[in-house]
């Protein structure tokens, strides 16, 4: 009687250390999930932007991301790698979209380097930067793009419920003194605008219509929207800190 009471102890002991270890590892798996990507700034970026594939078309589109009249959820961040940046280095850009809505998200963009320019009713990403101190705008004069009537499959990409991307960018020391960036402190912000949905084309040659197509125009995400501004400054070669690993 006794030998088994000690076991049915032993057996007790034996469940209630297995259920702390459980507990622990549940823990610790909520704390990473909850602190890893504060401290692993990939993570929160996602994949290139213009990595993503292309939406199927025809009649494959997300219930989810049709439903309601409200425009989907789209929030925009802009990210430095270093703040301070040598007039003889790059200016490192990366900005980050983050698809907060329940259904995907489909982006226009092309892998070219966005205008320095923010023009209204512009389709696409702008950069904008100003000096500080004098609010000078600081552009390249680039010339409006209005939206294509149809998107080119190539340039639109298919961002995911609750998932985020990043293009990264870079500009060149002899880009920022033509747009008359020089030493001293200054502001940059993102734009992001899409003025049309885009108009469905049609098939390719040789390839079958949709049977019935339920949709009359591409899906692409419309609105504006804007990051948070960004302080950085430009220093004389030598006085910038090295670049940051990765």
């Amino acid at each position: 009687m006794a030998r088994r009471d000690r076991r049915t102890a032993r057996d007790r002991v034996g469940s209630f250390d297995r259920t702390r270890v459980a507990l622990f590892l549940a823990l610790a798996a909520l704390l990473a999930l909850s602190f890893l990507p504060r401290f692993a700034p990939v993570i929160r970026q996602g994949p290139q932007c213009t990595d993503l594939a292309a939406p199927i078309g025809g009649n494959n589109r997300s219930v989810l991301a049709q439903s309601g009249g409200d425009a989907q959820a789209l929030g925009l961040e802009l990210r430095l790698p270093n703040r301070i940046v040598a007039s003889d280095q790059p200016l490192e850009i990366n900005v980050t979209f983050a698809n907060q809505d329940i259904g995907p998200v489909i982006l226009y963009l092309t892998g070219a380097m966005p205008p320095l320019t923010r023009l209204q009713n512009d389709a696409g990403l702008s950069i904008e930067i100003r000096r500080v101190g004098t609010d000078q705008i600081l552009s390249d004069n680039a010339a409006p793009r209005g939206a294509p009537q149809s998107y080119p499959s190539e340039d639109l990409h298919l961002l995911g419920s609750r998932a985020r991307c990043t293009q990264a960018y870079a500009l060149s020391p002899q880009q920022l003194s033509a747009i008359g960036l020089t030493t001293g402190e200054y502001r940059i912000r993102a734009f992001y605008s899409n003025p049309s949905t885009g108009v469905l084309p049609l098939p390719a040659s040789g390839q079958a219509p949709t049977a019935t197509p339920a949709y009359s125009d591409q899906g692409v995400w419309v609105g504006q929207i804007s990051s948070d501004e960004v302080l950085f400054s430009v220093v004389v070669p030598g006085a910038a800190p090295p670049p940051a690993a990765g």
